[in-house]
C-alpha cells in the first residue's frame, strides 16, 4: 500500500502536465462541475426541494401511540374493584391519538404554496449562480488573452529596441550621433520592460482568479494556461436590436430577476401564514 501511494502521486501529477492548454469549452465544464458558488446554490435547492415535500406531507394527519406495562406489589386499592388487595396487580394502558387540522386558517394551504414558490426561487438561484459564474470565467479567460497579447507586442518592442541600442552605440562610437540619442533609445527601452512587468502580473492575477472559479488543485494551477479560439470561428454582425429591447430581454429572462419576483410572492405567502394564526381552526 505504501510503495502505491507514489505511484498514484506520479499519476496525478502527469495528469494534471497532460492537461495542456484549456480552450473556454473546458474551463465552463470544469467551473459548472466544480466551482462553489454553483455547488452551493444546488444544495440549497435540494433543500428547497426536501421543504417542500415536507410542507406537502403537512396535509395529513399525525398519528401517536404510547403503551406502559406495570406491577404493584404490597396493600393498595384495587382500581378496578374498589377493594384492597395485597397480591400483584398488573396493569397495562394503551393510547392512540391523532390529529388532522381541518382549516387553520388555510395556514397549511399557504405553507406549501410558499415552499413550492420557494423551491422555483432556488431553481432561478442555481441559474443566476452559473451565469454569474460563467460570465467570470468568459471576463477572466479574455483578460488572460488580452495580457498575453500585450506581453507578446512589449516583448516584441522590447526586441527591436535592443536592436536600435546596439545599432545607435556603434553610431555613437563613430562619433554619428549624439550620445543623448542613445539614452533616449535606453530609456525607451526601461518603459517597455516596465510594460511587460507590468502585463504579466496582469496575466498571473488574471490566472490566479481563473484558478479560484474552476477550483483547481495547485498542481493544476502551476500548469495551467488558456489557447485562444481560432479567428476564423468569429462571424461579427451587425446588432438587430436596440439597447432598451436588450435591457426588456434581460428583465423578462435572467434568472435573479425571476428569482426577486419569487422571493416578494414567497414573502406574501408569509403574511398570509402570520394572519392565518388570528383565524379560529
Amino acid at each position: 500500500m505504501r510503495a502505491f501511494l507514489p505511484i498514484l502521486f506520479i499519476l496525478s501529477m502527469c495528469d494534471a502536465h497532460a492537461q495542456g492548454a484549456w480552450t473556454l469549452e473546458q474551463c465552463v465544464v470544469r467551473a459548472e462541475d466544480k466551482n462553489l458558488s454553483i455547488r452551493a446554490a444546488a444544495y440549497d435547492r435540494d433543500f428547497a426541494a426536501e421543504g417542500e415535500r415536507g410542507a406537502k406531507w403537512g396535509f395529513l394527519p399525525d398519528l401517536n401511540a404510547a403503551a406502559t406495562h406495570g406491577y404493584n406489589w404490597g396493600q393498595t386499592i384495587d382500581r378496578y374493584t374498589n377493594q384492597f388487595a395485597t397480591d400483584r396487580v398488573r396493569t397495562n394502558n394503551f393510547y392512540l391519538g391523532s390529529n388532522w387540522t381541518l382549516f387553520g386558517g388555510l395556514s397549511q394551504q399557504n405553507q406549501f404554496k410558499r415552499s413550492e414558490i420557494d423551491r422555483l426561487s432556488a431553481e432561478e438561484a442555481l441559474a443566476a449562480a452559473r451565469v454569474d459564474v460563467l460570465s467570470a470565467v468568459v471576463a477572466r479567460f479574455m483578460e488572460m488573452l488580452s495580457a498575453e497579447e500585450r506581453i507578446r507586442a512589449a516583448t516584441i518592442n522590447a526586441d527591436r529596441t535592443r536592436e536600435q541600442i546596439t545599432l545607435t552605440e556603434a553610431l555613437v562610437e563613430a562619433g554619428r550621433t549624439a550620445r543623448v540619442e542613445l539614452l533616449d533609445i535606453r530609456s525607451q527601452l526601461a518603459r517597455e520592460e516596465y510594460d511587460i512587468i507590468t502585463a504579466e502580473n496582469q496575466y498571473q492575477q488574471a490566472k490566479l482568479r481563473m484558478a479560484q472559479l474552476l477550483q483547481l488543485s495547485p498542481q493544476e494551477s502551476q500548469s495551467f494556461s488558456i489557447s485562444a479560439p481560432e479567428l476564423q470561428a468569429f462571424e461579427p454582425q451587425a446588432p438587430t436590436t436596440t439597447v432598451e429591447q436588450v435591457m426588456v430581454r434581460v428583465l423578462e429572462t435572467h434568472p435573479a430577476y425571476k428569482r426577486t419576483k419569487l422571493n416578494v410572492e414567497s414573502a406574501e405567502r408569509s403574511v398570509e401564514i402570520a394572519r392565518a394564526g388570528g383565524i379560529p381552526s
